[in-house]
């Protein structure tokens, strides 16, 4: 692919995450677009339907997760205490501006949503479905790490995990930009924790 092209891809995928934020699989081409800075005629030639779209930021989405859930657990395996690395995890996909609606669809995916999706290989290219697959068994062990460690409540699985991240406020404006989720992940952390009983 073109240098041009390539940059012309980024630049749209990059719009319509910001657009599946607000809009969900709701988007219009003509709207990414506007954001993206291209004719919409651009948009159909990488991507020939809005559903094609909508599976590569799903992809891209899981392919992070996948990266991150990785690159902590390699941490862990290395001596760092598992309910940091676990925090640190859930804070870098939640407070991407535009993660809100793409993580849930991304959970979806993963198949590790309370609504119980089906498969997480349904409908995703291959590459998506192995990032997926990466994803699941990479938090699990993370997630046991916690455990056996005493931080982390037994009962916690990675639905849950899933669910406070998808589900954390929308950056706030004015002063205190992003004061309210900072509040949610400190609540939603002191949840997460084992009761710890007075000696």
């Amino acid at each position: 692919m073109r240098a041009d092209a390539e940059r012309n891809r980024t630049e749209i995928l990059d719009a319509a995450r910001r657009q599946v934020a607000v809009a969900g699989d709701a988007l219009t081409m003509d709207a990414v677009a506007n954001d993206a800075g291209v004719a919409v005629g651009t948009i159909y030639r990488h991507f020939p339907t809005k559903t094609d779209l909508l599976d590569a930021v799903v992809a891209e989405s899981v392919r992070r997760v996948a990266d991150l859930a990785r690159a902590a657990l390699d941490r862990v395996e290395d001596g760092a205490v598992a309910w940091d690395e676990l925090t640190a995890f859930w804070t870098a996909v939640a407070e991407d501006p535009h993660a809100g609606r793409s993580a849930r669809l991304a959970a979806d995916l993963l198949g590790v949503t309370h609504r119980g999706a089906g498969s997480p290989l349904g409908g995703a290219d291959r590459g998506s479905a192995d990032s997926a697959v990466e994803a699941v068994a990479t938090l699990d062990a993370l997630l046991e790490h916690a455990r056996d460690a005493g931080d982390l409540r037994d009962d916690v699985t990675l639905a849950d995990l899933f669910l406070l991240m998808s589900h954390a406020p929308e950056r706030s404006e004015g002063p205190a930009p992003g004061s309210d989720r900072a509040r949610y992940f400190e609540i939603v952390g002191a949840g997460l924790r084992p009761p710890r009983l007075d000696p």
